[in-house]
């Protein structure tokens, strides 16, 4: 009987101390998501997000553009010597890849599940256009990927229509 106190007392401080670990992991995952978000609201951050764009007939700043296009915005923001990269998610909102055609049912699902990920990178105050890329997944499979001047023209349009 005192055998199986022991080996009880053992597996609960067992269970314990595993349950900390991992407890301790996901702290740390919220902790680093918490550096992301302060960081993308730093004053460097605020103002490569206000760069102006010209479109078209329409002015309108990155901010504005990625807040119109999408629901539940994201940002996240590094600097690597002088190059700003944003890594914008969101979820998909009508009229954002519009070309597509996607059925009723489709979006249905898409306002609930479809996931957008956009990485912007900007030198010298000029967004480059060309390491735009652009990714819509639904349920783990990628529905929309695109990249350069075809991404930056799909999310502009996206921005006209609304």
């Amino acid at each position: 009987m005192r055998n199986i106190k022991i080996v009880t007392i053992i597996l609960f401080i067992t269970s314990i101390l595993a349950g900390c670990s991992d407890i301790r992991d996901a702290l740390s995952g919220i902790d680093d998501q918490a550096h992301k978000a302060a960081i993308a609201i730093s004053q460097e951050a605020l103002e490569a997000k206000s760069i102006n764009i010209e479109y078209g007939n329409e002015s309108f700043t990155i901010d504005e553009l990625f807040t119109t296009i999408l629901r539940d915005t994201l940002w996240e923001y590094e600097k690597n010597d002088k190059l700003q990269i944003f890594t914008i998610k969101g979820t998909w909102k009508d009229g954002l890849f519009e070309e597509n055609k996607f059925s009723d049912e489709m979006k249905q699902d898409l306002r609930m599940n479809g996931k957008v990920t956009i990485k912007l990178e900007i030198e010298n105050g000029q967004i480059n256009t060309e390491s735009t890329k652009v990714m819509m997944k639904l349920k783990d499979n990628t529905i929309v990927e695109e990249f350069g001047e075809v991404a930056h023209k799909m999310l502009y349009e996206a921005f006209t229509i609304n």
